[in-house]
C-alpha cells in the first residue's frame, strides 16, 4: 500500500507573560547538540504547533508530562495547537551543561 505520511511541523516558544518567542541559541561544540534553547524557571511558556498538511494532534507530552493542547486551527490545508509549559520548580541546569527538553506528539 502507498501511503503518504510526509507533513512539516512547526514549533514555537513564547513566554506567555509578555509574548516574547524563545531562540534557538549556536553553541557550537560546547555541548552534545549544537543549537540549544535556553528556558527561564519558574516561568509559563506556550509552546504552538502547526502542521501542514492537517494532522490531528491527540496527545501531547512535554518532559515526561502530559499536557492539554488546545485546537487553534484546523481546516483543510493546516491545523495548529497551542500548550503550557511550566517550568516552576525546575532546578536550573549546572553552568557548561544542557538537559535534553523531550516532547511527544502523538
Amino acid at each position: 500500500m502507498d501511503c503518504d505520511t510526509s507533513f512539516k511541523l512547526t514549533m514555537s516558544i513564547k513566554k506567555e507573560s509578555d509574548g516574547i518567542p524563545v531562540f534557538f541559541k549556536v553553541d557550537g561544540n560546547r555541548f552534545k547538540k549544537e543549537r540549544t534553547v535556553k528556558l527561564m524557571v519558574d516561568t509559563h511558556y506556550r509552546v504552538d504547533f502547526s502542521f501542514k498538511p492537517t494532522q490531528t494532534l491527540i496527545r501531547a507530552v512535554i518532559q515526561e508530562e502530559e499536557v492539554d493542547a488546545t485546537e487553534r486551527v484546523y481546516d483543510s490545508t493546516a491545523s495548529a495547537y497551542s500548550c503550557r509549559l511550566l517550568t516552576e520548580g525546575t532546578v536550573p541546569s549546572p553552568k557548561g551543561t544542557r538537559e535534553d527538553l523531550p516532547f511527544l506528539l502523538q
